[in-house]
């Protein structure tokens, strides 16, 4: 179970298994810790496919929530409550509704929808910062060229989805990273920014007399 990313506090960490339910489960196993609420085994004879679902508790937070494993899938997935990416601080209105959508269509594994929803946060970002083109933020300074690189890979991918015959459906694991790309761009402009502000300001403020201006 680790490596799940906690829906509550978004931490990656080893989770406790509560409770189990699902085909092939012996509930006298000494694998079971003493922690554990309940274990259900499905009676339904003759099915091997049914899915295994556990309740789980973040081993950081000590929240709860739910993971489900398919038969033909041997990765567990969350799925409840929605792990749902929170936006990065000090966006822009627009930028983080779009952002929040894009984030949402990757819960529900709309993953086309998530990239076409990352490529408006784009657009709404460039409107916002007053330039054409994402590469000049990188001329301007305001993000690095690796950055930019990674940005601009979100935008390719939600073209391809929106205006090109894809054959194959976009890959959870691919989704994810673009939707990393475009937090980590999001932070560099917006959040990084805020917080190195109110740090400056607030040394300035404990180191600064009343009548006194701070000097170099």
């Amino acid at each position: 179970m680790a490596g799940l990313r906690c829906p509550h506090c978004g931490a990656y960490t080893a989770s406790n298994p509560l409770a189990f339910r699902g085909d092939g489960i012996d509930p006298t196993g000494g694998f079971p810790p003493r922690k554990i609420t309940a274990w259900v085994q499905a009676t339904t004879e003759g099915i091997t496919s049914l899915p295994h679902f556990a309740i789980l508790e973040c081993m950081s937070c000590r929240k709860h929530f739910v993971a489900c494993k398919k038969a033909s899938n041997a990765e567990w997935d969350v799925v409840y409550p929605l792990p749902i990416r929170a936006a990065p601080d000090n966006l822009p209105p627009g930028v983080a509704r779009a952002f929040r959508e894009a984030a949402l269509c990757f819960a529900v594994e709309a993953y086309g929808g998530c990239l076409l929803m990352a490529r408006t946060a784009l657009i709404r970002l460039q409107r916002e910062q007053k330039v054409s083109k994402l590469q000049e933020l990188s001329d301007q300074g305001k993000i690095s060229n690796s950055l930019y690189r990674q940005a601009d890979e979100v935008r390719l991918w939600a073209n391809l989805v929106g205006h090109e015959d894809v054959p194959d459906v976009v890959e959870k694991e691919d989704c994810e990273e673009l939707l990393a790309y475009l937090e980590e761009l999001l932070h560099a402009i917006y959040t990084a920014p805020a917080k190195l502000n109110r740090l400056t300001e607030k040394r300035k403020t404990s180191t600064e007399k009343p009548g006194e201006t701070a000097s170099n």
